[in-house]
């Protein structure tokens, strides 16, 4: 009788309990949903990256764009001077220094 408890309880101990797989079940749930949020996560991130690039990309072609400006700018002052002509601010040009400053200091 006694070797036959053991082996009734050895058998039992090998056997998952009920709260084993209750607590599976729950940890295999709790992991779908956290790699669903992961996924979600990282389709977001590729969307904001993607967002970022083209606004990046618009504010470099920018950038390029107000450069080039303001070495021609600067080029037609330069010969200007050289010519003995001493050009005059106009607020004209004030003016677009200023909005050069302005967008750079945006971009930066």
């Amino acid at each position: 009788m006694i070797l036959f408890s053991f082996l009734d309880n050895s058998r039992l101990s090998l056997e998952p309990s009920v709260s084993h797989i209750t607590t599976t079940e729950v940890l295999r749930r709790d992991l779908q949903t956290v790699n669903e949020e992961l996924a979600e996560l990282k389709k977001k991130w590729k969307e904001e990256k993607k967002q970022l690039v083209n606004e990046n990309a618009v504010l470099q072609d920018t950038a390029n764009r107000l450069n080039a400006q303001v070495k021609e700018e600067a080029r037609r002052l330069a010969e200007t001077e050289r010519k003995g002509e001493r050009k005059r601010l106009t607020v004209e040009n004030v003016s677009f220094v200023l909005v050069y400053l302005i967008k750079v200091s945006e971009i930066a």
